[in-house]
């Protein structure tokens, strides 16, 4: 079909629907009642890790650098970061229950080459990059992050493996949560994104970042609900990116956005939202949709500051050709 074709359609739909509800059988919430914490060092949480074998339980304690802990840094170069290694050959089941990691020299904690059957992230709080590296999950049991926070980055790159489905809500991202891996079903809601100003007052100015990044990897369904993006008047950092993307169905509901990057996105079969508030701009270069499995709803989006795009009463939505410079890269803030 012609792209300008598409486009009216698009908003055809947009303006011609019915009310989309949207209904999602969640998993059920685990409640985790927080008790004083123990402080522990690195050294003793990786021999915890280790003597655990398949199920390994980490709870109640805030993990701070301690003298000898640098033994297990590793040297990546510009910088180092604790690589913490799967404690058996055998998948394992990984329960963070109640966790502070505080690292001097702000560290990044890396779980590399993990396989899980289960992966269970309740009332975290990180003040260090986490980065899940190369790892993969076995069976239909979903990794769940809940009620956590994330002052600096929580990062998922593949390389050649995959994670089957993750679910994550109530928690709070400072920094960027960042999918640099190929998923089959990916699900965030009820969570907010509030930038760092001490972070992105020190980053390039001229690089655009993402505070939710999908940008080049493909998946089967993404699912974004309830999702409020602040970046605190930084014009360089966008809520959203899928630039590049292939992704099968995508449903966008109730989000809050300034920024989002479709330039080159695909989606093979469904494209469903509601209730989406972006601030400033929309960038759909190349943006391809099913158009007639496309239902939206709620579009706000103000017209200021573009030359083309195509306006109905009340809503605007633009579609802008970009700059070269002007699309987000995925750049990781120390």
């Amino acid at each position: 079909m012609n792209r300008l074709l598409k486009i009216i359609l698009l908003l055809v739909l947009i303006f011609g629907s019915t009310k989309l509800i949207y209904s999602q059988d969640f998993e059920e919430e685990e409640e985790i009642v927080s008790t004083e914490l123990k402080e522990i060092s690195v050294s003793q949480l990786f021999e915890m890790i280790q003597e655990m074998g398949s199920d390994v339980f980490v709870q109640d304690v805030i993990v701070k650098s301690n003298a000898g802990d640098e033994k297990y840094l590793v040297d990546k170069l510009f910088f180092k970061e604790y690589v913490v290694p799967m404690p058996q050959e055998e998948a394992v089941s990984l329960y963070l229950y109640n966790v502070q990691f505080d690292l001097e020299g702000k560290h990044a904690l890396v779980f590399s080459g993990w396989e899980f059957l289960k992966l269970n992230i309740i009332n975290l709080k990180s003040a260090c990059n986490i980065h899940f590296e190369a790892c993969s999950t076995i069976g239909s049991y979903p990794i769940r992050i809940e009620n956590s926070n994330f002052t600096k980055n929580l990062l998922f790159t593949g390389g050649d493996v995959s994670i089957s489905s993750i679910q994550i809500s109530g928690s709070s991202f400072a920094n960027s949560l960042d999918f640099n891996q190929d998923f089959n079903f990916v699900q965030v809601r009820n969570c907010n994104f509030i930038a760092d100003s001490l972070t992105f007052a020190k980053a390039d100015e001229e690089v655009i970042h993402a505070q939710l990044d999908f940008s080049g990897q493909t998946f089967s369904t993404i699912e974004l609900a309830n999702l409020d993006f602040e970046n605190q008047g930084f014009e360089n950092v966008f809520s959203l990116n899928m630039a590049g993307t292939e992704v099968d169905k995508v449903n966008l509901f109730n989000l809050e956005m300034f920024a989002a990057d479709f330039t080159d996105l695909n989606i093979n079969k469904a494209l469903l939202g509601d209730s989406l508030d972006i601030s400033h701009f929309i960038a759909v270069q190349n943006f391809d949709f099913p158009a007639e499995n496309t239902n939206l709803l709620g579009i706000i989006y103000p017209a200021k500051n573009f030359a083309c795009s195509i306006v109905k009463p009340l809503v605007a939505l633009k579609f802008i050709r970009q700059k070269p410079n002007s699309r987000c890269r995925r750049v990781t803030l120390q």
